[in-house]
């Protein structure tokens, strides 16, 4: 019966089934990352070690992009409990401590605080209790910082960065370096000393291997005298104000004394190699017993006033140059004023002077000045082909006087006069022969136009 019910009927084909494609869900484990985040130190934790998560709010480690905070506003013990920074070595975006914070942050030897900013008003870095020696040290690799009325103790404050990025900092306000700790700023870092004393106790030193500019009139040093150290400029320092030296000054590279600059070294100054350079500035020399500039080798230049003694090189012959002016080859003049003695002692020390194709000169005044080595004289030429080519562009008339060297007394004389006699000589429009001769006075050496025939 049931046969027949479907009899007739032809057996429907199977239809395909319009399917979704299959999908098949994996998950990838990603590197693990924290949102950068403002912490602030509260001292909560059963340590006061930096990694001690209990003392910061929220409570994780800073670490990488975070902007730490230290302002004794976290409750409890956040104002007065130290800071030790032990075996980390944490990159902040920026720290932030101000006077509400008393305690200390102690970056343990062979540890590290890099920031791309830092903020610090009263705070007080120091070497850790365990530490024997130095401490470790504080790095700043951005720009804007600032310092004012901070300390550091044992520990150091580094100003650099990794090209082509600069870093930058200025201070404010009287920064402490104690028992040795360092400022060091490095090739690619920038340092304003802005405002304030820089106080130094112990082996404690400034070297610059950046740019430091002074505009502060305070103190480097302080009253504990430590000759051997002091601030060591191996690149680039610029003075604009009137600071005072304690300790030693070292130059190593290019120093310059701005306009109306005034910078007094009670300690040594030394010049090892490099370029002193005045710009209508005085270097004031009070070191006790010596009152000197000692110019051991490079060059002193420019326009300004050595309120002392000038020594240029040693008994062993170094090559230093004194260049009232730009240099060599400037186009333009300048007066270099030594209150006391011109001590030339390298045989190898050079004068150079410079005179323009319209009559100025170079000049150096000194009190007493003692000579040795080479004067050079470097007078603009003809160039253009006739009879006057090779011959000196100034040729005013026969008797004409330049003065370049002044003194109350001279002891020795130069060993080498250039150009020699002779070099200039020319034809006057009398037909008569003209010719600039280096003449020496009782108190000065200058250019007199001499010669031969109708004048």
């Amino acid at each position: 019966m049931i046969s027949r019910l479907f009899r007739g009927r032809s057996t429907p084909r199977a239809t395909r089934r319009a399917t979704a494609p299959r999908v098949t869900l994996r998950f990838e484990l990603l590197e693990w990352r924290e949102v950068p985040a403002t912490i602030r130190w509260t001292g909560g934790g059963m340590t006061s070690l930096w990694g001690d998560t209990g003392n910061w709010n929220p409570m994780w480690v800073p670490g990488v992009g975070d902007a730490v905070i230290l302002d004794g506003l976290g409750g409890g013990n956040a104002a007065t409990k130290d800071v030790a920074v032990v075996n980390e070595a944490p990159t902040l975006t920026s720290l932030t401590a101000t006077p509400g914070y008393t305690g200390k942050i102690r970056i343990y030897t062979g540890t590290s605080i890099t920031v791309d900013s830092l903020t610090a008003d009263g705070v007080r870095f120091s070497r850790g209790t365990t530490d024997t020696g130095a401490g470790g040290t504080l790095v700043i690799r951005g720009t804007g910082s600032t310092l004012k009325a901070s300390e550091f103790d044992r520990a150091s404050l580094s100003i650099d960065a990794t090209a082509p990025a600069t870093a930058t900092a200025t201070i404010n306000s009287t920064v402490k370096l104690l028992n040795g700790a360092q400022l060091l700023v490095g090739p690619r870092g920038e340092l304003t000393w802005q405002a304030g004393d820089i106080e130094m106790t112990g082996s404690a030193l400034v070297k610059n291997n950046g740019v430091l500019r002074i505009h502060s009139s305070g103190r480097l040093g302080g009253a504990q005298a430590e000759p051997a150290n002091g601030l060591i400029n191996s690149n680039s320092l610029s003075i604009t104000s009137s600071p005072v030296f304690d300790r030693a000054f070292t130059n190593n590279a290019l120093f310059v004394v701005e306009p109306g600059a005034g910078p007094r070294f009670k300690g040594r100054a030394d010049q090892n190699s490099g370029t002193t350079e005045l710009r209508s500035g005085t270097i004031y020399l009070d070191e006790a017993g010596a009152m000197r500039y000692i110019a051991w080798s490079g060059a002193v230049v420019g326009t300004g006033t050595i309120d002392g003694n000038l020594w240029m090189g040693s008994s062993a012959n170094e090559a230093v140059t004194l260049s009232p002016g730009s240099g060599p080859g400037a186009d333009r003049i300048g007066t270099i004023t030594i209150t006391q003695d011109l001590l030339m002692r390298s045989a190898n020390a050079v004068m150079s002077i410079q005179v323009t194709d319209t009559g100025g000169i170079d000049k150096v005044d000194a009190g007493r000045a003692t000579l040795a080595g080479t004067l050079s004289i470097d007078m603009p030429l003809e160039t253009a082909p006739g009879p006057m080519q090779g011959k000196p562009k100034y040729r005013p008339a026969r008797g004409t006087k330049l003065h370049f060297l002044t003194a109350t007394t001279f002891v020795n004389d130069f060993a080498t006069r250039l150009p020699a006699a002779g070099w200039s000589a020319w034809m006057n429009p009398r037909n008569g022969i003209d010719d600039w001769e280096i003449k020496k006075g009782n108190t000065s050496y200058f250019l007199e136009v001499t010669g031969s025939g109708p004048a």
